[in-house]
């Protein structure tokens, strides 16, 4: 006679084996009972200057946030949100497209980097909870446009080269801040001799 593993099992009783199931659904779908914490976008950061500028980087210039962009900014995000209607609970900004004008580096398919420039900036929420910023690109520019599409914010494809508008520098600004990466790297530098009096 053959034996069945599975006799050799004490019995579950009707009350572990719903309770099992319970533990095996809830583990499985848990993101969708408990609500996992949003960080906050790159447009609401931009609208925050308090947050901003405690984590002013002195050692880049570039990278500093006035009260003025800030303020300038703003200004900006409520035209586009009486432009777009009201807001959705499953998003921050739904429907919402900042007006810009950035010089971008896109990179394709070869890895090839080409001049673009950006008109609108938008925000999604990811299955994961986190908010992803796109561009609206044109490739090189609206007059003379060979490519037009919307590109994730990410520095693997795409680089921010130039902020042409001053509305959107502080929203700008923030999505550069974002994009470093700390490191700790010993360097050794020299000052160039001007050519001709190498010696």
């Amino acid at each position: 006679p053959t034996l069945d593993p599975l006799d050799s099992l004490p019995a579950l009783s009707p009350t572990l084996l719903f309770f099992s199931l319970f533990l095996s659904l809830f583990y499985t779908h848990a993101h969708t009972f408990i609500p996992m914490p949003k960080s906050p976008s790159a447009i609401e950061r931009a609208c925050n200057y308090e947050e901003a500028a405690q984590i002013q980087p002195t050692n880049h210039p570039s990278l500093l946030t006035t009260r003025e962009a800030v303020d300038e900014f703003c200004a900006l995000l409520k035209a586009a949100e009486a432009a777009a209607g009201s807001r959705s609970p499953s998003s921050p900004f739904p429907n919402l497209q900042i007006p810009v004008e950035w010089i971008i580096d896109i990179c394709d398919e070869q890895n090839g980097w080409f001049i673009g420039t950006a008109y609108a900036y938008m925000e999604k929420v990811g299955d994961n909870g986190k908010v992803q910023g796109f561009l609206h690109v044109v490739v090189p520019d609206q007059n003379n446009p060979t490519w037009s599409g919307n590109v994730q914010v990410e520095y693997r494809s795409l680089r921010l080269l130039e902020c042409c508008d001053k509305p959107s520098q502080a929203l700008f600004t923030e999505i550069v801040r974002q994009s470093l990466v700390p490191v700790d790297w010993h360097v050794e530098w020299c000052d160039p001799v001007p050519i001709g009096e190498e010696e």
